[in-house]
């Protein structure tokens, strides 16, 4: 009987919520604000990495034109996209949205990294077939094919595996930190609104 006391006393007492906007943010500085600034640190590493790998591509690729030309032209293109993705990143200001706004900036954000890892995966296997074509067609009637195509499929398997686990690293971890950092404002909300 008790009990039914207390909990029909406790619903009609209306309290209020002291959370306001400014205490929701505090929470989320606490983890997802630096998760975010180091995911703007990696788009601007990534920026750099791809001016490197434009430097060091002739280098490497200078003996077949076909494949210096695409990776040029993808390093490029990488390039741009990356400074598209640092500028958005840069301009969200994501201290001053709302947490609904933040929470779609963020979603949106990560389907464009799903979408460039799959992106960045397709370009690497083109890369592999055309590079792979160049660098050992000439071998084909050697004795040494063999061994060199097994040297570059797992150097080229050992490239991927390493791409993967960068964005894993890099990205998917720091976009668990953020979700997390979402799902307890969007539960603090909830039980403040009940």
């Amino acid at each position: 009987m008790d009990l039914d006391n207390i909990k029909k006393t406790w619903q009609q007492t209306n309290l209020k919520s002291t959370v306001d906007d400014c205490k929701i943010r505090k929470m989320l500085d606490n983890k997802g604000q630096s998760a975010f600034n180091s995911i703007m640190r990696y788009e601007k590493y990534g920026i750099i990495g791809l001016v490197v790998c434009m430097l060091v591509a002739y280098p490497l690729f200078s003996e077949h034109k076909l494949v210096f030309y695409s990776y040029l032209i993808t390093c490029l293109v990488g390039v741009i996209w990356q400074i598209y993705k640092f500028r958005l990143m840069k301009n969200a200001n994501i201290a001053e949205l709302s947490i609904t706004k933040a929470a779609k900036f963020y979603y949106q954000y990560r389907g464009m990294i799903v979408k460039e890892l799959i992106v960045g995966c397709v370009w690497f296997f083109f890369f592999i077939v055309l590079f792979g074509y160049f660098e050992l067609a000439p071998k084909w009637n050697t004795g040494r094919f063999q061994y060199s195509l097994m040297a570059f499929i797992i150097s080229m398997f050992i490239g991927l595996l390493v791409g993967l686990v960068l964005y894993r690293k890099l990205y998917w971890a720091h976009f668990k930190k953020i979700e997390k950092s979402l799902e307890e404002v969007e539960d603090f909300e909830r039980d403040n609104h009940n």
